[in-house]
């Protein structure tokens, strides 16, 4: 796991990446803008000790394709964030 390379409170800024995807799905899910929630998130993340936000993004979960709005489709929200020079990734289900 790329969490080994963290120190004690690194890792307590990378635990929030987690919760900050999981809080961005429950905003989609109730009608929000993915652009607009994934935008928050990056400024949450960012505000929250992460260096560098390479994306936040939410798309179908099975063509990958980006959606702004949920539909009946299966999404996710990914992302990837670094925290000096170790890239965290993570995604979270939109449901």
């Amino acid at each position: 796991s790329r969490n080994s390379y963290l120190n004690s409170s690194q890792l307590e800024i990378a635990r929030k990446l987690s919760s900050v995807l999981q809080m961005t799905a429950y905003n989609i899910a109730s009608g929000g803008y993915s652009s607009v929630e994934c935008a928050q998130a990056m400024k949450i993340l960012l505000n929250s000790g992460f260096d560098k936000i390479d994306y936040i993004e939410c798309r179908d979960s099975h063509s990958l394709e980006p959606i702004e709005r949920t539909t009946e489709d299966e999404c996710r929200i990914f992302a990837a964030a670094y925290i000096d020079n170790v890239r965290l990734i993570d995604n979270h289900i939109v449901v």
